[in-house]
């Protein structure tokens, strides 16, 4: 059956018959909403359940490009005539019918929507296509079912259900669309003998139609088809998908229903743990057999008689329930699973009855561990861990465990630093407070259960050599500092370059100190025959090469080798600056300004040093768009008030999955005096350096903003 109504939707326009251009009217222009009902011809107008009924009404509403509703019609029979409207874009909707909610007999409910614009000068003219919006479900019972038996079958779909019985079988049932049709049989025969059959359907969607056929003979014929919804209101449906379920009922031998498997997570509580058990005829036998020493451990005896059984006490205790009716038994074995550990338990279920027959079903208990994979990133005093669990629930107390290999106690990860997502059933954070080079167990762990744990060693924690600069040795008159005879010997300053000059900007600090020795760096002004430049103070890592003189200025390889991942670098300096009294090409508005010091670090993923060149401006790309650049921090300033003062430089990690192959550790008493520029006189001291490992040692916000980079 179809309905037809065609909702013609026009502008009345003026003709222009002096010209074939279409001129557009300014602002407020109007136009003219002629809305018609037409009938399609070559199709029958019907009702859409009775044929003796009216055709129904049909609502019409039009909103704005805004959203808000400019004209509504409860009936679009009460259009007779041209409405004016101003131009612009609209929205229809029409509805046929009520909605009548989750379920309902004998309702169905059509809507469809279309946009359209009203233009000056211009007809427009637009089809408003209604569609059933919900799932139509019809049932039909064989003969041999109606003259056999009472029968009830209910139909849901999870939100509202209809029942369809002698009084209500012929009915159409129409269902919102939730995606599942569930279907369920209840048959009673002349003994009161009652069999119950149940189905379900998936990818349910609007405007299809099941035909739900019951028989107890065997018939096998399905179809499917398509529906052409060209019309503006249709009630056809796609072909029926036609459901013949076949019934076959055995009186004779015991039925057994519920799962095969009870899959259960230790932090989800499974619903479908019964087993159920019935007869139409006495049982002479019901045993309930396991060969698990994991079971007899748990209090479920191996063999339970329970046609002999007057209680079932045994088996309740070991976490059983049994309810025993006239001619059935339900099994529950929630309280069982819940105590078992981890693992696969197999049960038989043997019933026999007075035919003779027997009915075996065997059940399998699979416990499951709710803890899914976790994966670990250690670094030398801390490890990032990523983890998962797999049941629907949140375990109860969750929590990451760690341990040193080797020991028996289990320490919880801090909580301010472990992020769970419940959404997603992840786990993230860190394991901070560890050892170097240390190997660890870490596993998920909760108030239910362990998870597998999974090992990894922490990375080592190393040193450059003399970052106390305590080791000093003095060749050909000149002090460096590195003991006499080290190798490597790490550390170099500008002393060479200032040699031929008898100048010497870096020297060893023996009484102004934090421990041992210090570094001192004075900035000064070398030079020879009336020939020189500006020389700030400084240590660096690396090997100074030689001194160019066209242009002038120094070679020197920058960075050594080194594969730790530090998180920062510590020590103390004390800087007493003085006026920039000299200043390179390009810095010339710094003069007379105070000078500055600099402290800087960095992390390098270098085949090997870089060459600097200061004559030719060739130094080290700092910035970010060096991509071999893995973490860099630097820390300038022009004062510490004449005091010792300690610092904490974090690096500034760009990359953390990159690993380092050469680290840059370098002072100078003035900033620019790779540029020639800065203030003769400028002192600054340094000592006791110290690579930083623990994320603990920085601050707050540094901590922070590292952690951030782990996603």
């Amino acid at each position: 059956m179809r309905i037809n109504k065609i909702i013609n939707i026009a502008a009345s326009c003026a003709l222009l018959l002096t010209s074939c251009v279409e001129s557009e009217n300014p602002h407020g222009a109007n136009g003219y909403l002629d809305l018609s009902v037409t009938h399609d011809e070559s199709l029958q107008i019907v009702p859409v359940t009775k044929a003796d009924e009216e055709p129904q009404v049909i609502r019409l509403d039009i909103y704005d490009s805004e959203g808000a509703m400019v004209m509504q019609w409860d009936d679009i029979a009460q259009i007779t005539e041209p409405v004016v409207m101003p131009t612009g874009k609209y929205t229809a909707t029409a509805a046929m019918g009520e909605d009548a909610g989750a379920a309902c007999f004998d309702a169905p409910y059509y809507t469809g929507t279309s946009e359209f614009t009203i233009r000056p000068g211009a007809m427009t003219t637009t089809d408003i296509v209604c569609k059933l919006s919900s799932v139509k479900v019809t049932a039909n019972m064989s003969a041999d079912i109606t003259e056999n038996f009472e029968y009830s079958l209910t139909v849901s779909n999870g939100a509202g259900k209809l029942v369809f019985d002698e009084s209500t079988v012929g009915s159409e049932g129409y269902f919102s669309v939730t995606g599942s049709i569930l279907w369920t049989l209840e048959l009673k025969n002349a003994d009161n003998e009652k069999f119950v059959f149940q189905d379900s359907y998936a990818d349910v969607k609007a405007a299809q139609h099941y035909s739900l056929t019951f028989s107890i003979a065997q018939e096998d014929e399905s179809g499917e088809g398509a529906a052409d919804f060209r019309v503006i209101v249709d009630d056809s449906l796609n072909e029926p998908k036609i459901h013949d379920v076949v019934i076959i009922i055995d009186k004779a031998a015991p039925t057994v229903s519920g799962p095969d498997v009870i899959a259960r997570y230790m932090a989800d509580k499974s619903q479908d743990t019964q087993v159920g058990l019935s007869s139409g005829v006495p049982f002479t036998a019901i045993f309930l057999m396991h060969d698990d020493a994991a079971l007899t451990a748990a209090g479920v005896p191996a063999m339970s008689d329970l046609m002999s059984m007057s209680d079932f006490s045994v088996l309740e205790q070991a976490g059983i329930n049994v309810q025993a009716g006239q001619d059935s038994m339900t099994f529950d074995f929630a309280a069982l699973a819940d105590r078992l550990p981890i693992g696969k338990y197999t049960l038989r279920l043997l019933s026999a009855n007075t035919t003779g027959k027997e009915v075996e079903k065997v059940i399998t208990i699979n416990v499951l561990s709710s803890m899914g994979t976790l994966t670990l990133d250690p670094w030398a005093k801390f490890m990032h861990f990523k983890g998962i669990w797999l049941s629907q629930n949140t375990p109860a107390g969750l929590s990451v465990q760690y341990r040193r290999a080797g020991e028996s106690q289990w320490s919880n990860a801090d909580a301010a630093y472990v992020t769970v997502n419940e959404a997603d059933r992840k786990v993230a954070g860190f394991i901070c407070g560890l050892n170097p080079s240390a190997s660890y167990e870490v596993r998920l762990a909760s108030v239910d259960e362990s998870g597998v744990s999974v090992s990894a060693s922490t990375e080592a924690a190393p040193q450059l050599y003399n970052m106390s600069f305590d080791n000093w040795c003095t060749v050909d008159g000149v002090a460096y500092p590195y003991a006499s005879g080290a190798n490597p010997t790490v550390w170099d300053t500008a002393n060479p370059g200032t040699k031929s000059m008898s100048v010497y900007p870096t020297g060893q600090e023996k009484s102004d100190v934090i421990s041992g020795s210090a570094v001192r760096m004075e900035s000064t002004y070398a030079s020879m025959l009336g020939i020189g430049k500006f020389a700030a103070g400084n240590i660096y890592t690396g090997t100074f090469l030689e001194v160019s003189l066209s242009p002038m200025g120094a070679r020197l390889d920058w960075g050594v080798a080194f594969t730790g991942r530090p998180l920062g670098l510590k020590g103390h300096y004390k800087y007493a600056p003085v006026a920039i009294d000299y200043v390179g090409s390009g810095y010339e508005h710094m003069k007379g300004q105070s000078d500055v010091c600099q402290i800087q670090a960095a992390l390098m993923n270098w085949s090997g040093p870089f060459e600097v060149n200061t004559g030719k401006n060739q130094f080290v790309d700092f910035s970010k768009s060096n991509k071999t650049m893995l973490a860099h921090s630097e820390l300038v300033t022009g004062t510490t008030n004449g005091k010792w003062t300690q610092f904490t430089l974090y690096l500034g990690y760009r990359n953390i999955t990159t690993r380092p192959t050469y680290t840059i550790v370098s002072a100078c008493a003035s900033r620019y005096g790779d540029y020639f520029t800065g203030g003769k006189g400028s002192v600054m001291l340094v000592d006791q350096f110290e690579f930083v490992y623990d994320p603990m040692e920085l601050s707050e916000t540094d901590r922070a903003a590292f952690f951030a980079l782990f996603k």
